[in-house]
């Protein structure tokens, strides 16, 4: 029997559950007709597909922004920053999170009743898309920039700590894979 210090116990974390959630939703959707012309698609199914992709999104952006906050901490914990560093860095992923939960807000407001984003023969009044598609280059361009950023900042911190610049190389390789 292992010591109970080796003894670990695998529970899935609330990342990972929504990340099934996500794909559950989004891989109905595709068997539903999702990336096909809207021609293509049954015209009995197209309403399901926008539905399931409509319902998936919420969960691919908290996904994608509890993703970056745990690259933040593990970030955090290996650089051991000061608490004015900590700030710095944990600063554009809580802004992300931020900013995708305005986004979820958005698309389900866009339209009254919400029901009209899949069923669109119910002739509801909606914004204008170019407002959401600002929005989702605006969170793309940002998730983007958050993302290069937290490849960046371990690079600096390691060429600080003085190692031989071939281990500084090969530790800003394997940190900057996180870009990927």
């Amino acid at each position: 029997m292992p010591p109970k210090a080796l003894a670990y116990k695998r529970r899935a974390n609330p990342t990972q559950i929504l990340s099934l959630i996500y794909g559950a939703l989004l891989t109905a959707s595709v068997r539903s007709g999702l990336g096909k012309h809207r021609a293509a698609i049954d015209p009995s199914k197209v309403s399901d597909t926008l539905k399931l992709y409509t319902l998936a999104i919420p969960f691919g952006v908290i996904v994608l922004a509890l993703s970056t906050l745990a690259i933040a901490i593990v970030l955090n914990g290996l650089i051991a920053p000061t608490k004015r560093h900590s700030c710095i860095l944990f600063f554009p992923p809580i802004l992300q999170i931020v900013l995708g939960t305005v986004g979820i807000t958005m698309v389900f407001s866009q339209c009254k009743p919400t029901s009209t984003l899949w069923n669109s023969q119910l002739g509801a009044k909606c914004w204008d898309k170019s407002l959401i598609l600002g929005y989702v280059y605006f969170m793309s361009v940002y998730v983007a920039f958050v993302d290069i950023f937290l490849a960046v900042v371990p690079l600096v911190a390691f060429w600080k700590l003085g190692f031989k610049p071939k281990t500084n190389i090969v530790l800003c390789l394997v940190v900057s894979a996180m870009i990927l």
